[in-house]
């Protein structure tokens, strides 16, 4: 998966890039945006990479996933904090 963080302290022009593509992205779906860049073919070079559109959602599915895996398919897990 392409998980590259808006502040990339190893890259940070390419943690911007990475953001402003999401942006673009998010405005493409609104379909009347004309301020976005992002075109079907971006798109479909970014799918091509695995690109993550939206960093919280996969961080939440991944999250999700490693509880599924602990609670098993009872779901009568508890957490304790």
């Amino acid at each position: 998966d392409c998980l590259i963080p808006q502040m990339y302290t190893s890259n940070p022009t390419l943690g911007k890039w990475v953001n402003h593509q999401r942006k673009d992205y998010h405005l493409f779906l609104l379909k009347n945006e004309p301020s976005s860049q992002m075109t079907p073919e971006r798109i479909k070079k970014l799918n091509d990479i695995d690109f993550i559109w939206d960093a919280y959602e996969y961080k939440w599915n991944l999250q999700y996933e490693c509880i599924e895996r602990v609670c098993g398919d009872e779901w009568t897990c508890r957490i304790l904090h």
